[in-house]
């Protein structure tokens, strides 16, 4: 499969939009600050995984109760896992509450799932946000006032082979 890289200025100096997809799959976009080699190939591998999956399960859990919502877009923002949502949503305020979250998600042909665990941060950089929703306009629109932006730094991440196939995975914590 071949794939196409393509790099455009996200309306600023310091962050750079990359999307990386075959003909027939959306783009998956990777984030940095700087440049490209300051994106971590596992992280790239695994959103382009997750792009492929369509949707992904966030886990949250405050007080012993577990909550699991799906999630329909993907990107790494300088390594992270961004959560657009509104400041209005449980999941908003289960974040707050216990910043520990997991993410799960199957393969369409069922030949492998990811697992993602890492501590979701929400970000308060006005400079970040406006960086943000300049490269993914949808939110400001979906949210309004009441947008939000986590970003979920990674503890551990892995691609499991169902059947045949590599385990791939890495450790970014001691957790």
């Amino acid at each position: 499969m071949k794939h196409a890289v393509f790099a455009t200025l996200a309306l600023s100096v310091l962050f750079t939009v990359t999307s990386v997809r075959a003909a027939d799959e959306k783009p998956t976009y990777i984030q940095f600050k700087t440049d490209a080699t300051q994106v971590d190939p596992f992280l790239q591998e695994y959103g382009t995984f997750l792009q492929k999956c369509g949707y992904f399960y966030l886990a949250t859990s405050v007080d012993n109760h577990p909550a699991v919502r799906p999630i329909g877009f993907t990107a790494f923002f300088d390594n992270q896992l961004p959560i657009p949502t509104s400041n209005k949503k449980e999941m908003y305020a289960q974040m707050l509450k216990n910043p520990e979250v997991d993410i799960s998600t199957t393969a369409p042909d069922r030949s492998a799932f990811a697992r993602f665990r890492g501590q979701a941060t929400l970000c308060k950089d006005p400079e970040t946000i406006n960086r943000y929703l300049e490269a993914f306009p949808k939110f400001k629109s979906m949210h309004k006032d009441s947008f939000a932006l986590f970003l979920i730094k990674p503890d551990r991440a892995a691609i499991f082979p169902m059947g045949k196939g590599e385990l791939k995975t890495k450790t970014f914590t001691d957790k």
